[in-house]
């Protein structure tokens, strides 16, 4: 029953970001939703492929409100995933801008290091989803090195694109280009 919760929480934060982001026009909401909005193909690809190569190993999902179509994991951990991604998107340029300030132009550098240090933490992720009944394991994995790493690139694929774009895009208007008017 954990699954109903874990998942109607995941589902109203979800939407609760998305409009809050949508009714603001400040550039920095604009960005927050651009990460929000493109890390959906990026987390659904992860989750798809992730399905594909590891199915019958790894994590299962006993019980969803609703499963992805034709595959075994629930849709909830698509929004969990632009979730996640968002909210270290956030965090390292909240802690960029105590940094650097708001007009320095290596903010979006210093924010993507910042949130690759951040997204080390996926080690915590799986264990915590475990311990509170809404993964289980088919067989636990050993805890190696290469387990680490592994985690840690499926989550970098996942998150990395999306904030990627948006600190190029942030940073692309700090230094005033702008986007060619069509020629004709």
């Amino acid at each position: 029953m954990i699954y109903v919760v874990v998942e109607i929480f995941i589902y109203m934060t979800w939407a609760a970001v998305f409009v809050s982001r949508s009714r603001r026009s400040s550039p920095s909401a604009t960005e927050e939703l651009q990460v929000l909005l493109f890390a959906l193909p990026t987390a659904m690809l992860v989750e798809v492929v992730n399905e594909y190569l590891y199915a019958g190993a790894g994590l299962y999902y006993p019980s969803s409100l609703l499963y992805f179509p034709m595959f075994k994991f629930p849709v909830a951990l698509i929004f969990s995933g632009t979730l996640y991604t968002w909210a270290f998107y956030v965090l390292s340029r909240k802690i960029a801008i105590r940094i650097t300030g708001e007009d320095s132009q290596f903010l979006s550098l210093l924010q993507l290091g910042l949130f690759l240090l951040l997204l080390s933490t996926n080690v915590l992720v799986e264990p915590i989803g475990v311990s509170i009944g809404y993964w289980q394991w088919y067989k636990p994995p050993p805890e190696t090195f290469a387990m680490y790493a592994a985690r840690y690139m499926t989550y970098f694929v996942g998150a990395f694109p999306p904030a990627l774009f948006a600190a190029f895009f942030s940073w692309r208007s700090k230094i005033g280009v702008k986007a060619r008017p069509p020629s004709g």
